[in-house]
């Protein structure tokens, strides 16, 4: 991810079977702090999709994290077939990111 402002960034993702990559620009729509934020993809992206983080306090101090992303694959029926070998990938950065950013909350 690299951020181009407070509220627009450009993500890059690796293709599975090396097909190469696929980038896309994000626009955060809301940021409510402490809640969830909400983006949804530029209109020059390779990738339209959308995506909500909700933070929920739990009664025992700590933080449950539900991340909610819907994405259309372009190129009809081949990129819903790309899309579906894309999924586990995608799942996978997402995963990762939730660990890193419980690691840096975590030190604070």
């Amino acid at each position: 991810m690299r951020a181009l402002s407070d509220y627009h960034s450009v993500w890059k993702a690796k293709i599975p079977g090396g097909f190469g990559t696929i980038e896309w620009k994000c626009e955060i729509t809301t940021d409510v702090p402490g809640e969830y934020i909400k983006w949804k993809s530029m209109p020059d992206s390779q990738v339209e999709n959308t995506g909500l983080v909700r933070f929920i306090d739990l009664d025992d101090d700590s933080t449950l994290i539900r991340v909610n992303i819907s994405y259309k694959a372009p190129a009809g029926k081949l990129g819903s077939g790309v899309a579906k070998l894309f999924t586990p990938s995608l799942e996978k950065i997402i995963r990762d990111d939730i660990k890193n950013f419980k690691r840096v909350i975590e030190a604070i």
